[in-house]
């Protein structure tokens, strides 16, 4: 998504124009445009969101003469749109649990699949906390030719590329399947970085999934 620009001379740079979406509770009473450049309560000038003893990204919506934010007037970032991306809504999409597409797994544990898995926008949970698919190559196979030692499928999804940041929001990424050491069956879908309105919350990921081939499926391991 592309946002207005603005020139400031004094710091020689391009800056980001950035709409909050939400943040303390008197965020609806106060101005949700973020002030760029700010200074931390340690001296140090930023010119993006940033997250500064936060659980994600976040900006001053006013500060004092001093370019330092206030304790009261700040905002979360998220894409910097000024609103959430409906599909982070819970209700827009599915959050998938099941024991099997946990990493590491221990041994392969059967031949889970998803092959019947609608297509679809879903988050990934394991053991109540966010899960992400891996990326990058799986960890070498059992050598039995049943596939990888980390989780509950013959084949597990991997991802190429980095998970996207709060500015980039909506992604689409290189995705294949690795079984017994090699990557196959390759696809493109898309990822998206999801903001979370309560202080306690923390940001996530959720993945427009497609069915895969027989015997392959959707594993996923916490965030590192």
């Amino acid at each position: 998504m592309a946002h207005p620009t603005r020139y400031n001379y004094f710091f020689n740079l391009f800056i980001l124009d950035c709409l909050t979406y939400g943040g303390p509770e008197n965020w609806d009473d106060i101005p949700n445009e973020c002030q760029f450049p700010f200074q931390d309560f340690h001296g140090k000038t930023h010119n993006q969101c940033a997250e500064l003893g936060k659980n994600q990204p976040w900006c001053p919506t006013k500060v004092n003469g001093a370019s330092v934010p206030t304790q009261t007037d700040w905002g979360w970032c998220g894409d910097c749109s000024g609103k959430m991306n409906p599909k982070c809504s819970s209700a827009n999409h599915k959050t998938l649990t099941d024991t099997w597409r946990r990493i590491p797994g221990g041994k392969h544990a059967g031949s889970n699949s998803d092959q019947s898995l609608p297509k679809g926008w879903y988050r990934f949970k394991s053991g109540g906390h966010d899960a992400v698919i891996p990326e990058g190559s799986a960890p070498t196979g059992s050598g039995n030719g049943e596939g990888n030692d980390i989780c509950g499928t013959g084949g597990t999804a991997r991802m190429s590329g980095s998970l996207p940041t709060h500015k980039e929001g909506e992604v689409e990424r290189h995705f294949c399947f690795e079984y017994n050491g090699l990557c196959d069956h390759h696809n493109h879908m898309k990822v998206l970085w999801c903001p979370t309105p309560t202080k306690a919350g923390k940001p996530f990921y959720i993945y427009e999934l497609k069915p895969t081939y027989e015997n392959f499926g959707y594993c996923a391991q916490r965030p590192t």
